[in-house]
């Protein structure tokens, strides 16, 4: 029940979208999908070796051939195959990386809390250990 609610959702947005707007190179994608899905549109003795045929030549899913197939039997149009903007699209979802200054406070803090001298050995495991995570020497 939920799918098909998700699917007549997404119908409506797609007939909602000005054809007009559609950037070209959408719109012909969608045509070339329209036109090789039409061989099976509506074909009774539809197997699933004639799916898997058209499946290979648009290089996707079987799975998505049955939804466009499903799409295109229900609505009968080319833009029920367009591709759906996510809601999404250009925002960052992975929290950002830590600078590099803040790693090196880090690491500041960390070496000064071992107690370790101002003499070349102490400077030397700092620059090593500044190495291992990447931070430039200087």
């Amino acid at each position: 029940m939920s799918r098909a609610i998700n699917l007549e959702a997404a119908d409506q947005e797609a007939e909602r979208r000005d054809l007009v707007s559609i950037p070209e190179d959408d719109w012909q994608v969608a045509m070339e999908r329209y036109r090789i899905l039409a061989s099976l549109v509506g074909l009774p003795s539809r197997t699933a070796a004639h799916v898997k045929v058209v499946a290979d030549e648009l290089l996707v899913s079987v799975a998505t051939v049955y939804r466009w197939l499903e799409r295109v039997e229900r609505f009968g149009s080319v833009s029920c195959l367009l591709r759906k903007r996510r809601f999404d699209a250009g925002v960052i979802r992975m929290p950002p990386s830590p600078s590099q200054s803040s790693i090196v406070i880090c690491l500041l803090t960390m070496l000064s809390s071992l107690n370790l001298k101002d003499d070349a050995s102490s400077r030397l495991q700092y620059w090593t250990a500044c190495g291992a995570i990447d931070i430039p020497d200087r």
